[in-house]
Formats: C-alpha cells, sequence, structure tokens
C-alpha cells in the first residue's frame, strides 16, 4: 500500500492524536489549548496499512505541542533515527 502511495519504504504512518481534556486546570490551559481551540492531551500512534496500533507514546504531551516536538520525544522516531530499531531492516 505504501509503495503505491509513493513511499516504498515506509514502515508505518505517525500521528498526534488530540484527545479534550475537559476538565483541564485553569493554570494548564494555555499550554494544552492548540488549534483545536480547547484543551487537549495528545499521545503519537504509529499504525500499519490496515489500521493496526503498533506504537503509542508512553505518556501524553500538552495539546499546544505540534507534531515536530512529539516527534522528539516518541522512542520509536528516535530508536529508529538512532538506528536502534529496524537497524537489519532490508529496504529496497
Amino acid at each position: 500500500v505504501y509503495e503505491k502511495l509513493g513511499f516504498p519504504e515506509a514502515i508505518c504512518s505517525i500521528d498526534g492524536i488530540h484527545i479534550h481534556w475537559a476538565r483541564c486546570p485553569s493554570k494548564q490551559w494555555a499550554a494544552h489549548k492548540g488549534k483545536e481551540g480547547y484543551p487537549t492531551s495528545v499521545y503519537n500512534v504509529a499504525c500499519d496499512h490496515t489500521r493496526r496500533v503498533l506504537h503509542v507514546i508512553d505518556h501524553s504531551h500538552p495539546g499546544a505541542r505540534n507534531d515536530k516536538t512529539l516527534a522528539r520525544f516518541d522512542s520509536l522516531i528516535v530508536g529508529m533515527y538512532r538506528g536502534e530499531l529496524y537497524s537489519t531492516q532490508q529496504f529496497r
């Protein structure tokens, strides 16, 4: 599937999933209010082309953080970057 979409060596898709935090304390409102306009907690989730969840970041982050910031704290992304994960995988 990824090959048909132009990403022949992709192993998963990763995105930040925002979950509404209805009882966010007022002191934390600014840190958790992102583009959604209300406070959220965000988790990075990785899934394969069949929508099977492969990885969820181990803790939530304030909803105002963007995907690039989340990537710096995601053990899956960091592990692949450092060559600790999938380092023996042969890609074309």
